[in-house]
């Protein structure tokens, strides 16, 4: 669908046609000198049918990507509803597993502690006898579970939780420029530690 879309924006009479005009006009601001008012209204023109190019290709551009958006979307929602039952799977069994292994990492500390001090004993009693003290016992750890898909067992990952965002480096923080200037346009002329201004700039109608 993606192929079919660039082809048809190739062979597409605004692509062609407004190409021969961007030609042009790229050839006539280069060599331009806007002197004159009747230069600058030569000029005005010429940017205004650049900017009426401009506007061809974004129609153009929307017509075509707006199905393959609008499809990969309804391909996005269908596989994100497909994938409900998973998660909730997922999220069970990584409760229990994880619940197992807590219940097997305690009684794996449980019966360390009984070993270390059945070591102990053993070396002392060996110790009074005036034999040699015997060979420590092996110590007790939980194995990974495997299984022919994989093997489940517990890793250390980072998980960043911001407590104090002012005590946050700069470096580190981000303005949001779309919901600064959003919040300007609904009319909120003042926010803290920013300064909102204006700018002019050229408009073609």
């Amino acid at each position: 669908m993606s192929n079919q879309a660039l082809e048809q924006a190739k062979t597409s009479t605004e692509v062609k046609e407004g190409a021969l005009v961007v030609t042009d006009v790229v050839k006539y601001a280069k060599r331009v000198k806007i002197t004159t008012e009747k230069g600058r209204a030569a000029a005005t023109e010429k940017l205004s049918m650049v900017a009426g190019v401009r506007k061809a290709f974004e129609k153009k551009r929307k017509e075509l990507v707006n199905p393959i958006k609008k499809a990969a979307k309804a391909v996005d929602d269908f596989f994100k509803e497909q994938g409900k039952p998973a998660a909730e799977a997922e999220e069970i069994l990584r409760y229990k597993i994880g619940k197992f292994i807590d219940d097997a990492e305690a009684a794996a500390e449980k019966a360390q502690l009984a070993a270390d001090k059945a070591d102990h004993e053993a070396t002392a009693s060996a110790k009074d006898l005036g034999a040699a003290p015997p060979a420590p016992s092996q110590p007790v750890a939980v194995a990974p579970a495997k299984s022919v898909g994989g093997t489940s067992n517990r890793k250390v990952i980072d998980d960043i939780i911001v407590f104090d965002f002012k005590a946050v480096p700069d470096c580190y923080k981000m303005i949001d420029e779309s919901k600064v200037k959003a919040a300007y346009k609904a009319g909120v002329t003042e926010i803290a530690g920013l300064n909102i201004k204006t700018k002019t700039a050229l408009t073609v109608k």
